[in-house]
């Protein structure tokens, strides 16, 4: 009797202190308030294109061509990517008019591309690959590596927070679903714990990339001089909004330019609006520091970026674009 006035007061003040919505339900435990870390930021180029497919379209052009314009000897090149940040490289381009150049018709749709992102949601993969060898194979044994990893970092999360995994659909090919089933219930009114979850595995090939690209100036070295990415590599945790829940109803997405359209109606309960996805999240992110991942969520955004979870701040310029670690 006791222990059941316990729960129901319990239960009480926690629909009190969350609007009376119980913290041990998905939408109660929705927080979009970021606990940012204000003395690190990083605003290196190499973040800066990372994400750079948030900024407007216009922008994000810009910010290609003077990587492309930037004229450095070799071994300056890393030191100034490194070092002294993208001022320094637009002020060392080739041609005086950066901004030129751009496009046909740029005129007339300025103000359209001075506000339109790419994406709201993209993912993606960069290595930088040996150029010794036949690149069919080394693409291939980088591709299957990479996919390994990113299972294994699926099955790493799992069983740090204490659930079962299981492959449950699509279990041959590289896009899958996991169900993660809860190993030990805390039964705590005040922490969300889902009894079930899901995890949806989308990868795409990788390709490697054009040599005449700002991505490929970027993050080729002379030890490693080739560069390949996937247009999407995405890992999802979704809960369950009601019982019945049929994984093999998970269509894997059609891939569409640097982001992810799924062509599934179904309702679900995406975890990193929570602290308890987000924390999911990080763990298999320092699995695959090779993972790159935005996603604007409708209150807040966030980016995986070699391992941490950062917030993305003033994306509408090139020269301004940074990113805070968070840790909730």
């Amino acid at each position: 009797m006791k222990n059941t006035f316990f729960l129901i007061t319990s239960l009480l003040l926690a629909s009190l202190l969350g609007g009376c919505v119980a913290p041990n339900t998905h939408f109660g435990a929705w927080e979009n308030n970021y606990t940012k870390n204000e003395n690190t930021i990083d605003e290196s180029i190499t973040f800066k294109h990372a994400f750079s497919y948030a900024m407007p379209v216009r922008e994000k052009r810009y910010f290609d061509k003077t990587i492309l314009n930037a004229d450095f000897k070799d071994d300056a090149w890393e030191r100034i990517v490194r070092q002294e940040g993208f001022n320094a490289v637009a002020l060392s381009g080739t041609s005086s008019d950066i901004s030129g150049g751009l496009g046909l018709g740029l005129s007339v749709i300025d103000s359209y591309l001075a506000r339109q992102s790419l994406s709201e949601k993209f993912t993606s993969a960069y290595l930088v690959v040996d150029g010794s060898g036949d690149a069919v194979a080394i693409k291939e044994a980088s591709f299957q590596k990479a996919v390994k990893q990113t299972k294994d970092a699926i099955k790493h999360m799992a069983k740090e927070f204490d659930y079962d995994v299981q492959c449950v659909s699509h279990c041959e090919e590289v896009s899958s679903v996991y169900k993660l089933t809860k190993t030990k219930l805390l039964n705590d009114p005040l922490v969300y714990e889902p009894a079930t979850l899901y995890v949806l595995m989308y990868l795409s090939d990788f390709e490697y990339v054009n040599k005449d690209t700002a991505t490929h100036k970027l993050l080729a070295t002379k030890d490693s001089p080739n560069v390949i990415t996937a247009k999407s590599w995405a890992v999802r945790i979704i809960a369950p909004p009601k019982s019945g829940y049929n994984p093999q109803e998970l269509a894997i997405p059609l891939y569409v330019h640097h982001g992810m359209k799924t062509i599934t109606s179904m309702r679900k309960h995406y975890l990193d609006r929570t602290v308890l996805g987000r924390n999911m999240l990080r763990v298999i992110a320092k699995e695959i520091p090779f993972w790159v991942s935005y996603s604007n969520n409708g209150f807040k955004n966030y980016g995986i970026y070699q391992g941490q979870m950062y917030w993305i701040d003033d994306m509408t310029k090139a020269d301004t674009l940074k990113g805070y670690p968070i840790t909730n």
